[in-house]
């Protein structure tokens, strides 16, 4: 039996078990991937290697010798000839999880970057499961002593990859269609969002340092404004701190637009309306053109669609042809992968992004061969293989999506890798401020959110905006809208005076009944896997159903008519805050009877076997979002358009505050229900 000894790596000092015939020659660690190479200890033999008993006998000795070279020779060769051997079969067998970088694993964690555990549930259903079992997760781990010492990076001796990574990911959009952040990664689904790619990321194959990377997102436990500002900021910072040996990664998933033949990439705030108000893809080339890093790579997932669950803002639609004329057009040594090409959508099934799902699985099922510090991005590797799972998802339910990569990588005459260069301090995310104006505190901001969402959403499937996903307001501005009152309690008790304080006394009725109506057990989904006729028990059961939102409804309407009854009063009102509130609940209120008048209509639809037909990949129908109100009800057809002149009056009155913001997003909701066929 070959005799094994037991040394450590001395780059992350974890314990091995090493062929004795290995000693003479260089050896890589399976934890760190580091190459290294024994070395005897002064008046001792090989690292671990037990002390030699003389031998009596000079021939058995000399014998031995010649076979431990012969042995050391042929360890040499496989040592090097093995990663080789590997790349050229395709086989990733050969790596063993790591489960601690080097020696930054025994000296303490770091937070990497955002939530690798949303809130949000994994589709089980809509989003076929990776083959393999992805690798554990632990959490990444980085030296921050020397940092702490110093108040700057710590100098890189443990060999980190020169490899950064800035994720944007731009999901509570106010003007246009809200986005799924993203699901954690469980069990075999490899997750979607940008927190679960940072910790991808982390790991082989790209081995990007913790420090050197940074998610920008409006979800998630890290939740930071994805404004334009911020957005440009946080981008300027990234390019201008790479070394000229790094290679980076820029990552933008949300909306994309094209405008009168160009580009934008859309912020959080971003309007249609105004070029202004977006991000040109032009500026964002510019940028990683004049960054120094060795590679640059700008991936796009862009044009993103959920084909179930409809869009309850307008979206972009499909990739125009000027739009990917941009994209195959790049910069001089900058690649860009986008998620799908042009008259394509990048689809969002529910548990988010495919094209993530699938960029998730490839990085955690791993690629061939074994990546070095010195390595290019292994881009090329990555595409088709994000491809292929592109089509294992979407085949199956006749969609197709595809993506693309652009432009060049010269790897010739870039910055060598230099192991003793500093890394780049971990990047900071900075708000920002409406131009020569001091930008509201967050308090001020949350305290008119707090008031505006005590009001239920429309449907609820929406999620309430949150401060992170407004952009700054001028302090100045809201100084007009200042509350009278120090808290809620407070404000309850001086609407009890409903003499003095009429629209308050209403607005809080308008909320009891509104909150109520989130009681109703609302049926958005209806399954029926053979495919057959729906059974006179299920239209029973949905005649039952329609009795609760007709109730409703007439409360509904009652605290509609004491709303606008108590509107006639407003000149009492001393306060621009809550004439602003008022119109806000008057406009919601209205809205979310519409919404329960067509989630009424619809249940109706199923007992008349008025549905779409079904094909043998649905299993049912579910209830998504379209702009058209179908009931042709005088009264609802008035609210519509009471609605929308509601809405339009808040943001002119209101400029420069959250309700304009506010009432510009509310103003363009599907407020239409439709069944559509659906594989939950």
């Amino acid at each position: 039996m070959a005799q094994v000894v037991q040394a450590r790596c001395p780059h992350c000092k974890n314990m091995l078990r090493i062929p004795a015939e290995w000693l003479a020659g260089p050896m890589k660690c399976k934890h760190c991937r580091q190459i290294f190479q024994a070395k005897p200890r002064s008046g001792e033999g090989a690292v671990g290697v037990p002390a030699r008993v003389p031998r009596h006998n000079r021939g058995m000795w000399q014998g031995a010798l010649v076979i431990a070279l012969v042995l050391s020779c042929v360890g040499g060769v496989l040592i090097f000839a093995v990663p080789q051997l590997t790349a050229l079969m395709g086989n990733n067998k050969t790596e063993e999880l790591s489960k601690k970088n080097g020696a930054e694993a025994k000296k303490g964690k770091a937070n990497l970057v955002g939530e690798t555990k949303p809130e949000e549930k994994t589709d089980r259903d809509d989003n076929p499961k990776p083959k393999t079992e992805p690798n554990s997760e632990p959490k990444p781990t980085t030296d921050t002593k020397a940092e702490a010492k110093t108040g700057g990076p710590s100098p890189n001796k443990s060999g980190h990859f020169p490899r950064r990574a800035l994720l944007i990911n731009v999901s509570n959009y106010l003007l246009f269609n809200p986005l799924h952040y993203g699901t954690a990664r469980a069990g075999k689904y490899p997750g979607s969002s940008t927190a679960v790619l940072a910790d991808t990321m982390y790991r082989p194959p790209l081995s990007i340092p913790a420090t050197q990377i940074t998610e920008l997102a409006d979800a998630g436990k890290t939740a930071f404004s994805t404004a334009k500002a911020v957005i440009e900021n946080t981008i300027t910072d990234f390019v201008d701190t790479a070394r000229a040996q790094d290679r980076v990664i820029v990552l933008f998933t949300g909306h994309a637009i094209e405008i009168e033949k160009e580009a934008y990439l859309v912020p959080v705030e971003g309007n249609r309306e105004d070029a202004k108000t977006l991000l040109p893809l032009s500026w964002v080339y510019d940028k990683l053109a004049g960054c120094k890093a060795r590679q640059k790579l700008l991936i796009l997932d862009v044009f993103r669609y959920p084909p179930a669950r409809g869009e309850e803002l307008p979206g972009t639609g499909a990739m125009s042809d000027d739009f990917e004329a941009k994209l195959l057009k790049p910069p001089a040594g900058v690649q860009v992968w986008a998620s799908c090409i042009k008259g394509q959508q990048s689809i969002e099934l529910d548990g988010g992004s495919v094209f993530m799902q699938a960029l998730c699985t490839v990085l955690q099922e791993r690629l061939p061969g074994i990546q070095a510090a010195s390595n290019p991005l292994p881009v090329e590797a990555m595409v088709p293989k994000v491809n292929q799972r592109l089509k294992e998802i979407l085949a199956p339910q006749k969609l197709e999506q595809l993506s693309q990569l652009s432009g060049t990588h010269l790897e010739e005459g870039g910055a060598p890798y230099n192991a003793n260069e500093p890394l780049a301090p971990k990047l900071v995310l900075k708000a920002s401020a409406p131009a020569g104006a001091k930008i509201a505190g967050q308090a001020t901001i949350k305290s008119i959110l707090g008031e505006i969402n005590r009001l239920p959403p429309v449907r609820v499937s929406q999620k309430q905006v949150q401060a992170a996903s407004l952009p700054g307001f001028s302090a100045k501005v809201l100084e007009d809208y200042q509350a009278d009152y120090k808290n809620w309690p407070e404000l309850v008790e001086m609407a009890k005076d409903k003499e003095k304080y009429p629209l308050r006394a209403a607005v809080l009725e308008a909320i009891r009944v509104l909150q109520a109506s989130e009681k109703i057990t609302l049926r958005e989904s209806l399954a029926n896997p053979g495919g057959g006729v729906i059974t006179p028990q299920i239209k029973n059961q949905f005649a039952a159903t329609q009795k609760e939102p007709g109730i409703m409804i007439f409360h509904m309407e009652t605290a509609l008519a004491d709303l606008k009854a108590a509107g006639e009063l407003r000149a009492k009102e001393p306060s621009k805050r809550w004439l602003a509130n008022y119109d806000y609940a008057l406009a919601r209120l209205m809205s979310r009877l519409v919404y329960i008048y067509e989630y009424n209509n619809i249940l109706a639809q199923v007992r008349a076997d008025n549905l779409p037909p079904l094909e043998p990949i649905h299993h049912g129908w579910r209830v998504g979002s379209q702009k058209k109100v179908q009931i042709n009800e005088p009264k609802v057809k008035d609210l519509v358009k009471n609605i929308s002149k509601t809405w339009k009056r808040i943001a002119e009155e209101n400029p420069g505050t959250p309700w304009a913001v506010l009432a510009a997003r509310e103003n363009m909701t599907a407020l239409g229900l439709v069944w559509r066929p659906s594989r939950d």
